[in-house]
């Protein structure tokens, strides 16, 4: 989830929203508690990218885990 920011247009007088692109952080798309996805787990119906616990958790369940990409 990307944060947002607000800027006025001058012409208009009205605000308008944009994405902040800075924020490129994606966050545990499982237990949503804002920390970091770090991990990818995935399976036949499954694809998400998770935090460290929920990547634990998912490999004690047997469902496989590989660290996320930087790039």
């Amino acid at each position: 989830m990307t944060s947002v920011f607000y800027y006025k247009l001058p012409e208009e007088g009205n605000f308008q929203a944009g994405a902040r692109l800075s924020d490129t952080r994606i966050k545990c798309q499982r237990c949503l508690s804002g920390e970091e996805a770090t991990w990818r787990v995935y399976s036949d119906a499954l694809d998400i990218a998770v935090c460290a616990t929920c990547a634990d958790e998912a490999r004690r369940l047997g469902i496989a885990a590989e660290p996320l990409s930087r790039k």
